[in-house]
């Protein structure tokens, strides 16, 4: 996977692979996010952070029951 775009982190006080993933996400590029936060969660385990963001990309993408899912986890989480 290539390197994430270069900016100001948008939320400090994320994990550095998790900030790469929001990085790729904000940067519209939507399949990276998704396996960068994939792979964060099945690495590090669940995060409330990735699975809200699984859950949007995921309800962009027109996949409703994954959205909730993935948005109903992260709210469990938080």
């Amino acid at each position: 996977m290539p390197d994430p775009p270069q900016a100001t982190p948008v939320e400090p006080s994320l994990p550095a692979g998790l900030q790469a993933a929001v990085e790729w996400h904000l940067a519209g590029d939507l399949d990276g996010a998704e396996a960068a936060y994939r792979g964060w969660i099945a690495s590090h385990g669940d995060h409330a952070v990735a699975c809200c963001n699984l859950g949007a990309i995921a309800l962009r993408r027109e996949r409703f029951d994954e959205a909730l899912a993935h948005l109903e986890r992260s709210l469990a989480l938080d």
